[in-house]
């Protein structure tokens, strides 16, 4: 009896556990749409071109080196840094890549 209950108590938990993924999802997926949401207002606030704004989003989301990013856009890196990356911080009036997650963490904060 003692391996039933438990047994039972286990498939209990496995339902439980497979509701809250499918709860967690959907709330995952609502937060992801409302980032993008603010990520592009604040963008077009900063009159970011679509190439700045592709660097932005893997500098932010995927926490990509500016090598990497080069390497998936097929430039150089030399070219990220001094003409979008330099350009993205000039025009959000912002230091550096910290200071660019920085402002997005605190703002979703609020």
């Amino acid at each position: 009896m003692i391996n039933s209950r438990y047994t039972q108590d286990l498939q209990q938990d496995l339902q439980q556990a497979n509701k809250d993924k499918k709860t967690y999802s959907k709330q995952i997926k609502i937060f992801k749409n409302e980032l993008f949401k603010v990520l592009e207002i604040q963008f077009k606030e900063w009159s970011l071109s679509k190439s700045e704004q592709e660097v932005a989003l893997l500098l932010l989301l995927k926490g990509l080196s500016l090598e990497e990013i080069s390497q998936i856009r097929g430039t150089k890196e030399k070219t990220i840094r001094q003409q979008q990356a330099s350009t993205i911080y000039q025009k959000s009036n912002l230091k550096g890549r910290h200071e660019l997650s920085a402002y997005f963490a605190v703002k979703s904060l609020f």
